[in-house]
């Protein structure tokens, strides 16, 4: 039997609150990741935009700092008034002033910023190394399962001589870790006399699979990975 304080516009009691469980509301784009979700550890993309910004303000300023500068100067000299009678007075030491309230003014506005900008790009440049050192990793795991890959890397610190140790890095990372590997399942022979066992005198420097272990001006390397 109907109930008569049921409004006919709804639908009968439990049958609401059924329909709107099963109803999905759609993903919110401006909502973080949900917990449990992994973050990529070397995405660059928030310094990359950092970095963008950056050089944006350095380009302006480096367009304005002769207006910028006199203005700082100016509201300076305004606000100071010894250093009106030290121009008159003692010019020399007016004009050491000058210097050092350039000074100030780049290193506030211009020399920080430079000093951020390398930290950024340092930054880009190792987590590219990492993330490049990452794929080679699972590759090289895939082709031998059973090899301990930091093993080989504190392998190649320890054991090999400097000066060769130098070439490998110029490898790509995937070849890198084989010549190492080569190097270790031979005793530790780099430059053994019987032709075609372990690796030549001469390491083949190779320009395929990707960067080389130091990467873009050997800043970053297998050896110091985020």
């Amino acid at each position: 039997m109907d109930d008569p304080t049921q409004d006919p516009r709804l639908p009968p009691d439990g049958q609401m609150g059924q329909e709107q469980a099963g109803e999905q509301m759609p993903p919110d784009p401006n909502m973080p990741p949900e917990a449990g979700e992994p973050l990529d550890p070397y995405s660059t993309a928030d310094e990359e935009t950092q970095l963008q910004a950056l050089q944006e303000e350095l380009e302006n300023a480096k367009e304005t700092i002769k207006d910028d500068f006199a203005k700082y100067a100016a509201e300076r000299f305004e606000a100071t008034p010894e250093l009106e009678e030290m121009f008159f007075n003692d010019k020399q030491e007016f004009f050491k002033t000058i210097v050092q309230l350039q000074e100030d003014y780049l290193e506030a506005n211009i020399k920080s910023k430079l000093a951020q900008a390398e930290q950024l790009q340092n930054s880009i440049h190792t987590k590219k190394t990492g993330a490049e050192f990452s794929k080679a990793k699972s590759e090289f795991l895939s082709q031998y399962p059973d090899e301990n890959v930091e093993g080989l890397v504190a392998f190649a610190q320890e054991a090999i001589p400097p000066k060769q140790l130098a070439e490998l890095t110029q490898l790509p990372m995937g070849d890198f870790l084989r010549a190492v590997k080569q190097i270790k399942d031979s005793g530790g022979e780099s430059n053994p006399a019987s032709e075609g066992a372990g690796l030549p005198r001469k390491l083949p420097i190779s320009p395929t699979n990707g960067g080389s272990m130091m990467g873009n001006g050997g800043k970053a390397s297998v050896f110091n990975r985020p």
